[in-house]
């Protein structure tokens, strides 16, 4: 039996630019409008996470977010399901909205 799901002409992600407080929205599912999200061509980091392929090369801000991986430019988190990409459920999007939410800022003077 083929468990992949059937291909969703929108999903709801987590879009997260590096100076904007991440934010759950639907997009099309489509490479264009991954591409228009990340700012040009985008890169697989871990499945479901993607970032702007050329954002280096770009000089693009790094993306401050809690993850291991040096990441720059906007980010968005999808939910995979080979070889689809598949809308996070609203508790997953939320769960990633707010594990990308931007660092607090250290107190004056610290």
């Amino acid at each position: 039996m083929d468990m992949a799901k059937k291909k969703e002409a929108t999903v709801r992600v987590v879009i997260a630019d590096p100076k904007k407080e991440a934010r759950v929205t639907t997009i099309q599912n489509e490479l264009e409008a991954y591409q228009q999200e990340v700012g040009g061509y985008i890169q697989m980091v871990k499945s479901g996470l993607m970032d702007g392929k050329n954002a280096r090369l770009m000089n693009v801000p790094v993306n401050a977010r809690k993850f291991t991986a040096l990441l720059r430019g906007p980010l968005v988190v999808v939910a995979s399901a080979p070889p689809n990409f598949v809308s996070l459920s609203e508790a997953s999007a939320e769960e990633f909205r707010q594990l990308m939410a931007l660092p607090a800022a250290a107190p004056a003077g610290a």
